[in-house]
């Protein structure tokens, strides 16, 4: 009698196959989908959070550098008005007006309009060929008149031809302290936007400066310059009680959404507003998302594809050799294909158990090409004789010290090794059972970006220079340093005169590339050691350090500086004369830290200024001369 015997086993093993078809290979696909999209939409929201974060970031560098220019140009005007109202006070004569312009005493009548107004409204003096209306019944004269000590604004003020201005005015007294009338200046609005740049604000950003009472002086969009307007959106951004806070608006003007930065001005009844268009700052953005979506649908089909052809062909393998292989054969594609360099280290022990070395016993081939060299050249080598240096510079205690705790290790490092010399490296050990694994990936490039963004965001785009940030940090350093070796620290102020006029009359490209060739001059004019830092606009801070005397190192370099900055540039066709205005303060007989003698620079520059220009004052000879 024949038996015949049926494998028990079998319908098991189908069974689970059918099994492994049906679940596992949609549950993992799904899986993957998951993660294609997760990827997709984390890639997306991280880079619009980064965008941005890096919005808010510009607004508020812009809206810094627009203060600057605002204090500069109203502490100006304000210098103009106690220029003539000292000029008129010792010498109540309408002609000390024209006498002052003859002597170049007052700043270009194209853009200011200084005049004399009479206890009566009237224009008496004046240096513009404007036709004035009698101004009695202006509403502001009478807070002119009355506030000795502080300067006027009237915001805005149309004339009857339509011209909108703006008024700073000052009130004019007898010796007795009776009124003798009014110094007026006045200036065009757009004059407060002239720093407006399309490249930087775009053209659908904001530039504005606002008065207390919510109204715009001037408001700037691209090329549209306006006046007047109600800037009720501000009121919004006053109740969040955030103080200098950057807020995603949409304006009430336009509607426009804008990352809005708003600074109340120091010492000035005016408030900034500088604006970005989100729709700008994420237009490049949002064609770089469609394509993410794109690629993620393009995988999620192929996915499915793929998911599909791999459930069919494990429903037709054999369950257990051919899986086996299958494994094998994906663990080496996944090895072969990975961008990381794969180890795979057998630790090498002594009698005592302790490790004398690793073999390597497997390698992916861009571990190989890492080291230039074969697979089969490095299989089966040691590792001290792979890596001479191993035991010198950690590598060898790093591993050793995986293996024996099971802890796994990350670290990167530069490598010392001849054929990767100079490489950034990450390296992560991870302990197996006879030994550990290595992943290595290069990551100089990497690091060089890192380094490029540390650089950006402590130097000047425009010039390369160190910018404020830097600056404080590079100041406080070297008083440290003079207060060690009981040496001095010049801190120079250097602003270029007449700078504007070259911006307005041959465009900010110009004034651009004159900026770098001063740059570059004022550098060839300092030591090793020393720095000149651009705060923005034409003004430059050097910090001498190391000084042992003020007349015979520090006085030559200002002189060497100046008469740099004094000849004449040349560029495409074009010949520009420009001077400095030079203020100088020293540690430690002008202050004891950064802040005060960069202070006190800042106010001797602006004294040599008001001296008519082209000037270098010492902030000691500036106290000198307030006291006498």
């Amino acid at each position: 009698m024949t038996t015949h015997k049926t494998p028990k086993t079998r319908p098991k093993r189908v069974l689970f196959g059918l099994l492994e078809t049906h679940f596992s290979v949609p549950f993992f696909a799904l899986m993957l989908l998951g993660m294609i999209w997760f990827g997709a939409i984390h890639t997306i929201n991280r880079e619009e959070a980064g965008l941005k974060q890096e919005a808010v970031k510009t607004t508020l560098a812009l809206s810094e550098v627009y203060e600057a220019q605002m204090i500069r140009n109203l502490g100006f005007i304000d210098q103009t008005l106690k220029t003539v109202k000292y000029a008129y006070e010792r010498d109540p004569n309408p002609d000390v007006l024209g006498e002052m312009d003859l002597k170049g005493l007052l700043p270009p009548r194209l853009v200011f309009a200084i005049s004399l107004v009479g206890t009566n409204g009237n224009i008496i003096a004046s240096n513009s060929s404007r036709k004035w209306e009698h101004i009695t019944n202006r509403a502001w004269l009478p807070g002119c008149r009355s506030e000795a000590g502080n300067m006027h604004i009237n915001f805005v003020a149309p004339e009857k031809s339509g011209e909108e201005l703006v008024y700073f005015c000052r009130r004019l007294e007898s010796k007795s302290g009776a009124l003798l009338g009014t110094v007026m200046v006045s200036v065009s609005p757009g004059y407060f936007s002239s720093g407006y740049e399309i490249d930087r604000l775009g053209k659908r950003g904001l530039l504005g400066l606002v008065s207390n009472e919510g109204q715009f002086i001037v408001r700037r969009t691209g090329e549209q310059h306006s006046a007047g307007e109600k800037a009720a959106f501000l009121s919004e951004m006053k109740n969040e009680k955030t103080g200098n806070s950057t807020f995603l608006l949409k304006h009430d003007i336009d509607n426009v959404e804008r990352y809005t930065h708003v600074r109340q001005l120091y010492g000035y009844p005016l408030t900034i507003v500088i604006g970005l268009s989100k729709e700008e700052k994420l237009a490049a953005f949002n064609e770089k998302r469609k394509q993410y979506l794109l690629l993620a649908g393009a995988a999620s089909v192929l996915l499915l594809i793929g998911t599909a052809l791999l459930a069919q062909l494990s429903w037709q393998l054999e369950q257990s050799r051919r899986s086996v292989r299958k494994k094998q054969q994906t663990y080496y594609a996944a090895s072969e294909a990975s961008l990381d360099a794969m180890f795979v280290l057998r630790a090498e022990l002594g009698i005592k158990g302790e490790i004398r070395d690793f073999v390597l016993e497997n390698v992916n081939q861009r571990g190989a090409q890492l080291f230039g060299v074969g697979k089969a050249e490095v299989t089966g080598m040691r590792l001290t004789h792979m890596l001479p240096q191993c035991r010198a510079n950690g590598i060898f205690d790093d591993l050793a010290s995986v293996y024996q705790t099971g802890k796994q290790s990350e670290t990167e490092w530069q490598s010392d090794q001849p054929v990767l010399k100079g490489r950034w490296l990450y390296r992560q050990v991870v302990c197996v059972e006879d030994g550990v694994v290595v992943i290595m990936r290069d990551i100089t490039e990497r690091k060089k970006e890192e380094a490029r963004m540390v650089h950006l965001a402590t130097h000047d785009v425009l010039t390369g220079l160190p910018n404020r940030a830097l600056l404080y940090e590079r100041v406080e350093a070297a008083i440290l340093q003079a207060k060690t070796n009981q040496r001095m620290v010049a801190v120079l102020f250097v602003d270029l005169d007449h700078f504007k006029e070259v911006n307005d009359t041959h465009g900010h490209k110009v004034g651009d590339e004159l900026l770098k060739i001063i740059s570059v001059r004022i550098q060839n004019c300092l030591r090793q050691g020393d720095m000149v830092s651009r705060l923005g606009g034409d003004e430059f801070v050097l910090v001498l350090g190391n000084q042992s005397d003020l007349e015979s190192m520090v006085v030559p370099t200002v002189e060497r500086i100046r008469k740099v900055v004094s000849e004449p540039v040349h560029l495409g066709g074009l010949t520009l004369n420009v001077t400095s205005s030079v203020g100088l303060a020293v540690y430690p007989e002008h202050g004891e830290d950064g802040e005060t003698l960069l202070s006190h620079a800042d106010m001797a520059m602006y004294d040599a200024k008001s001296r008519g220009r082209n000037k270098f004052r010492i902030y000691s000879d500036m106290e000198m001369a307030s006291v006498g």
